[in-house]
């Protein structure tokens, strides 16, 4: 056990009908938590499919730390990570999705060494991989309408040089991958964040279902008197599922949780 990072860090992870890949990762994620004596907070949020099974399959009467809760509802990625809201006592909570692999705890160890060694930064992202090994442009600038509307409905292979360049700044290229820096909108795929100040802004948005709730939660953080900030020191693979750009109903949810950031922030057009 780590009891250092035991003492420090907590974990929620939200599954919700998962069991596709499941039986591929989730090993991957308990083990090293389990063996870092984190408390680990698996939440089924209300899956069909055989999530729930999987789950508990993978958790012994020993997990002490290993958590397993089951929301009645659906409550949507920010409303079910809200449930451990009032049960942490870490100084650092980390959000991350079901769907992320850490070969073992450095990752966490290393965010965790940089935000003790950074006051000044509330939250934090590491550098993602995709399954291939390849780099996964996940930071972003504050949402507006002209790059939401180029990544929905444009191919950054096949664009015009000029509508690249945009959305290469969108996805903060220029600024590049291999050093910190500070991110307007930190993806919701992995977020270190001080639990004192997540408590304190009372974490996500419950209006949010789907989407947006992790720009919601990095300009609240910003607001507060906090950096977000990419930490490239830090490695982890995330099997990024693109779900709005397959599903018609997903494309729905995105729209309209980005009419409901647009609505509560002030518009943006580009």
């Amino acid at each position: 056990m780590n009891r250092q990072l035991a003492a420090s860090l907590s974990v929620s992870i939200v599954y919700y009908n998962n069991d596709s890949y499941m039986e591929k990762v989730l090993e991957k994620i308990i083990r090293p938590l389990r063996e870092s004596g984190i408390d680990c907070f698996l939440i089924n949020n209300a899956s069909t499919d055989r999530t729930e099974s999987i789950l508990k399959s993978h958790i012994s009467e020993e997990d002490e730390h290993i958590r397993y809760l089951r929301s009645g509802e659906n409550l949507g990625f920010g409303r079910a990570h809200n449930l451990v809201l009032e049960t942490i006592s870490s100084k650092y909570h980390l959000i991350c999705n079901p769907d992320i692999i850490f070969e073992s705890i450095e990752p966490l160890c290393a965010c965790l060494d940089y935000m003790e060694s950074e006051p000044s930064v509330g939250l934090a992202t590491i550098r993602l991989l995709n399954g291939d090994g390849s780099l996964q442009y996940a930071n972003k600038r504050s949402p507006n309408v002209l790059d939401l509307f180029l990544r929905r409905f444009m191919s950054r292979e096949s664009a015009p040089a000029f509508i690249k360049r945009r959305m290469d700044r969108y996805e903060m290229r220029p600024e590049g991958y291999e050093q910190v820096v500070d991110v307007p909108f930190v993806t919701g795929a992995f977020m270190m964040i001080r639990t004192e100040l997540l408590k304190a802004i009372e974490g996500f948005d419950p209006r949010y279902f789907l989407y947006f709730e992790d720009a919601d939660l990095s300009r609240k953080i910003r607001l507060a008197g906090h950096r977000t900030v990419y930490f490239p020191g830090a490695t982890a693979i995330h099997l990024w599922d693109r779900a709005p750009h397959k599903n018609l109903r997903m494309g729905g949810i995105l729209l309209k949780n980005m009419f409901r950031f647009f609505g509560k922030w002030g518009w943006a057009w580009f």
